[in-house]
């Protein structure tokens, strides 16, 4: 259950990224692919367990409470969650948000 729980919320992310980019990979490359799945993983999982810690209470927060189905369940409804949440708001924030820099020669 806890593999379940911590790595599906970003299969999902990674799908609705996909499927909002017109059913295209980002890259050509598995690897790169693998390394975007493993930072979706990371970014649902910090979201979910900062969640779960300061706003629903928990004290502390360690792998073997996934053994109990109930807490097992909330997880993963609040991960899925913010799985289909945030790829809508990295959407929104690389279209209205943009950084650019020039790197150059220092003038003196």
């Amino acid at each position: 259950m806890k593999w379940f729980c911590l790595l599906l919320p970003a299969c999902v992310s990674m799908k609705i990224r996909y499927r909002r980019n017109g059913n295209k990979l980002q890259s050509d490359n598995m690897l790169v692919e693998i390394f975007r799945w493993g930072s979706w993983v990371l970014l649902d999982n910090l979201i979910t367990i900062f969640t779960v810690l300061y706003l629903l209470g928990y004290g502390s927060l360690t792998i073997e409470v996934f053994d109990s189905f109930g807490f097992a369940l909330k997880y993963a409804m609040i991960s899925l969650f913010f799985a289909c949440v945030i790829p809508y708001i990295l959407e929104i924030i690389e279209k209205y948000f943009k950084i650019s820099f020039t790197v150059g020669e220092a003038e003196d």
